[in-house]
């Protein structure tokens, strides 16, 4: 004989379920359904998380809530590329793995408080950008007048430049022109 653990009522379990915890099938349904809400319950619960890349906050996807880093899948392809190029990609950059690069770099972004210069976010990864960059000399300057905290996003902006016409005249607009204050531009010719 053995006590139902759902209605408390004596039972005889049959032979081929000799460790049976409830009387009837009614009895099984509703001591499962008491067991699925318990494990509800200790389910975490998804909260807001900010993105690696970008410092976006975003509600995870609820299947992948534990290992999701990323707000979309355009963060996580810039993370993947920039892994990939670190482990593939060319040697030409040298100058920005240096020691000394590292070094000012560093000094550039505790300058800036560690948050981006444009939208003053703090992001987990800030790029530091040399502002006037055109030509070798430029690149090489790595002056803290000529260097600014950038966050990925913004960085993008940055060097995203757009062309058009308006009235018959060549308007060109960007991020860049809004932080430098410019008013004219002129345009040299590098054929």
């Amino acid at each position: 004989m053995a006590i139902c653990v759902t209605c408390k009522i004596e039972f005889q379990p049959d032979v081929w379920h000799q460790k049976a915890l409830t009387c009837s099938q009614k009895c099984n349904e509703l001591r499962m359904n008491e067991v699925r809400k318990t494990k509800r319950g200790l389910r975490k619960k998804i909260e807001a998380k900010a993105c690696l890349e970008c410092g976006t906050v975003f509600i995870p996807n609820k299947f992948s809530w534990h290992r999701q880093k990323y707000c979309e899948n355009a963060c996580a392809s810039k993370v993947a590329q920039r892994a990939y190029n670190k482990r593939n990609g060319p040697k030409d950059n040298r100058r920005l793995t240096s020691k000394v690069w590292i070094k000012i770099a560093n000094k550039v972004r505790e300058r800036d408080g560690q948050k981006c210069r444009i939208c003053q976010t703090k992001a987990k990864r800030l790029h530091v950008h040399h502002i006037y960059h055109g030509t070798v000399e430029e690149m090489n300057d790595h002056d803290s007048s000529n260097l600014l905290t950038l966050c990925g996003s913004c960085h993008y902006k940055f060097h995203k430049i757009n062309i058009g016409q308006e009235n018959g005249k060549l308007v060109v607009s960007g991020l860049v022109f809004d932080f430098l204050k410019a008013e004219e531009i002129s345009i040299a010719s590098r054929i």
